[in-house]
């Protein structure tokens, strides 16, 4: 029994050439909730990516947002995050300050 159904967004359920959601992508996660199936975005984007985007009319049932580290329920209370922190975080953010490499922290509200 399927208990589950992930989404990838880029490529998935947004399309490249359109920047749109399919209606018949629409139809099909509404017809897999009716089944009583979970439908979750797995995506790399932060929420607040996510948010600026053609998806937020789609009611998942939860968020597994940058690739796994931050796990989001629908009303998008945290049910699981792994951040980078102590001494791990203090050398990356030593190692990029300089600007020799291009790079982006991204934090569970900010980016």
């Amino acid at each position: 029994m399927i208990k589950a159904a992930f989404f990838d967004v880029d490529g998935t359920l947004l399309s490249y050439k359109t920047r749109q959601v399919r209606p018949s992508a629409k139809a099909a996660i509404a017809a897999l909730q009716a089944q009583g199936i979970l439908c979750i975005v797995a995506t790399g984007r932060h929420m607040i990516q996510l948010s600026k985007l053609p998806v937020t009319d789609i009611p998942f049932d939860a968020f597994l947002m940058l690739n796994g580290q931050l796990i989001l329920d629908k009303q998008l209370n945290v049910l699981y995050d792994m951040p980078i922190q102590g001494k791990a975080k203090e050398f990356l953010i030593e190692k990029f300050s300089d600007h020799t490499y291009p790079a982006l922290i991204i934090e569970q509200d900010d980016m």
